[in-house]
């Protein structure tokens, strides 16, 4: 835990407002464009809710945690420097009229998330906590080599370094293979992850030539380069989590995300396309952030092209969270099965490209409106409180809880989520965690409780 003071968010919020106003008048005096001081004004209110929120967050890591610093990149950062240079994700102008709709949406979103946090009582969720046996480790790891083996089968060497279509994943549209592979990923995923819980109730040593196996049985069931972005970072991450969360101090996962998203990230995007002597001659500080002039930062775009979509065309009265909800039902059955958000206001908009991606707000936004918007919100603070405060509780147990394994898998998904669109992140999660629930439902069949002293009391 972080102790939080209040003069250190003061402090902090300051500096944050000093940087912003230097940042902005130095990229200003370089921009054909005149800029209006209200909206400056009201990127500087996302950027700061977001800076407080952060500081405030006492977990050295955590689902809120990341909550915020996706906003701050991509609702705040992201879009301030495209709308200083004038440049618009998928070509698609935004008036500065929609740019303030737009924000106002984002800080009653944020307001409503805040009071949700702030009013809903921490509540002690029961998980049963259950015993590991080694030999329980041991089936895991063959029926981790079986779920290997069959993908190679499947989807052959080639399939397995290469990209498919994780990215978007609707099921009944790319068969039952799509969903079994997909499942059969999580299988060494679920291994590793119950390994090392394991190893660390036992007080044994985490890395040995068993950790070693399993590491590259995940690897090769789930290599990078045939990955979208979110599986990968979800897998690899929540790994991450579980093996080194427990020694994470202060604000070094904090640091650590600051160097990749505001930092790595933009600089991998300068090499692409400059080399090391060009860039040493450029203005350095202009060159880093025309990298956020980039699709991969259109949630803003997004969110404002959803707010235009409802503008002339009217909410959809829960369509598309229907067609969230009921994801399972194949389209032979359901012929007027909702397409993801993203795709869909993209190809009403008759985008060239469509496979677009829709932020969470936004998803709220076109099914209900405002009212949407904060009951979408109001749901994701409940959940995002009551997940860390019990995964907190329950990780200093003896045993395994199924919050232990799915919790740390869920600090890579959270960002997938927000970004969206629902549809494809919910069936991403279902198909995830399906085998890690069966695991579970089938201890709990048997009864193999750690003990009472072991579970956290629900009352």
């Amino acid at each position: 835990m972080i102790k939080v003071t209040r003069k250190q968010i003061t402090s902090s919020f300051f500096i944050f407002v000093v940087l912003c106003g230097i940042i902005i008048y130095y990229l200003n005096m370089f921009s054909e464009y005149e800029n209006n001081i209200g909206l400056i004004i009201s990127f500087m209110t996302i950027g700061g809710i977001c800076i407080v929120n952060i500081i405030s967050d006492n977990y050295t890591f955590s689902l809120n945690k990341i909550f915020w610093y996706f906003n701050f990149v991509f609702l705040f950062i992201a879009p301030l420097f495209q709308h200083l240079s004038n440049y618009y994700p998928w070509n698609y102008f935004i008036s500065d009229e929609l740019k303030m709709k737009t924000n106002f949406i984002i800080i009653i979103a944020f307001v409503i998330y805040d009071l949700v946090m702030i009013l809903k009582k921490k509540r002690n969720i029961k998980f049963e906590n259950y015993k590991i046996k080694n030999t329980e480790v041991n089936i895991q790891m063959v029926l981790s080599v079986i779920a290997l083996l069959l993908l190679t089968v499947i989807m052959g060497i080639n399939g397995l370094f290469l990209r498919d279509n994780n990215a978007v994943i609707q099921i009944g549209e790319n068969g039952l293979v799509d969903i079994i592979i997909k499942i059969i990923r999580s299988i060494p995923v679920f291994t590793i992850a119950l390994y090392i819980v394991y190893c660390k109730n036992k007080g044994k040593r985490i890395f040995n030539i068993k950790m070693i196996i399993l590491l590259l049985m995940v690897l090769y069931t789930n290599f990078p380069t045939s990955l979208s972005r979110y599986w990968m970072g979800a897998i690899y991450l929540g790994i991450f989590i579980l093996i080194y969360g427990e020694k994470i101090k202060g604000r070094q996962f904090d640091i650590l995300l600051i160097l990749v998203l505001m930092f790595l990230f933009p600089l991998f995007q300068i090499f692409k396309n400059e080399t090391i002597i060009t860039i040493f001659k450029s203005d350095i500080l202009k060159t880093w952030t025309s990298t956020y002039n980039n699709v991969d930062y259109d949630a803003y775009s997004m969110l404002a092209r959803i707010i235009k979509y409802v503008e002339t065309n009217g909410i959809v009265y829960g369509k598309q969270v229907l067609g969230t909800i009921f994801f399972l039902v194949p389209r032979s059955i359901w012929g007027a099965k909702p397409i993801p958000t993203g795709v869909y206001v993209a190809t009403m908009q008759r985008a060239n490209f469509v496979n677009l991606s829709a932020p969470y707000i936004g998803e709220g936004y076109i099914n209900f409106g405002i009212f949407g918007v904060i009951l979408f919100m109001g749901i994701l603070a409940s959940i995002i409180k009551q997940l860390d405060y019990n995964y907190f509780k329950y990780r200093e147990k003896k045993g395994v809880s199924i919050i232990e394994l799915i919790y740390p898998f869920t600090v890579g998904y959270i960002i997938f989520l927000m970004r969206g669109s629902m549809h494809p992140a919910i069936v991403f999660l279902f198909l995830f965690l399906v085998y890690f629930l069966v695991v579970f439902q089938l201890k709990k069949i048997k009864g193999e409780k750690k003990g009472e002293e072991d579970i956290i009391s629900n009352k």
